[in-house]
């Protein structure tokens, strides 16, 4: 199961990089069946904030680049690397509401 989390983490953000949209389709939904018995809902949510996270990791870095376009920042792997604190963060996040998901089944309806 620690494989499991791993595969999240490094898979999720960095297939995110070339497609969110795809990474979901592709990585989510085996993850989701591999995690069955647990809050399904919830263990989405945690797989969605993991493969956002991508957009935020080269190659594309969609959002890092519009992030600099806007500040008017010349190099959007400066805006990169001011976000990597933050994706680490996030992704810690994702990967605690997945482990807990049952424990957190509370937010679901």
């Amino acid at each position: 199961i620690a494989l499991t989390y791993l595969g999240m983490a490094l898979s999720l953000p960095g297939f995110g990089g070339v497609s969110a949209f795809a990474s979901a389709m592709v990585f989510g939904i085996p993850f989701l069946l591999s995690l069955l018995g647990r809050n399904e809902i919830v263990v989405a949510a945690g797989i969605a904030l993991l493969a956002g996270l991508g957009d935020v990791i080269p190659p594309s870095a969609i959002e890092a680049r519009f992030a600099a376009q806007i500040t008017g920042e010349k190099s959007f792997m400066r805006v990169v690397v001011k976000c990597l604190p933050f994706v680490i963060i996030f992704a810690l996040v994702g990967l605690a509401v997945i482990y807990w998901a049952d424990k957190l089944s509370f937010l679901v309806p």
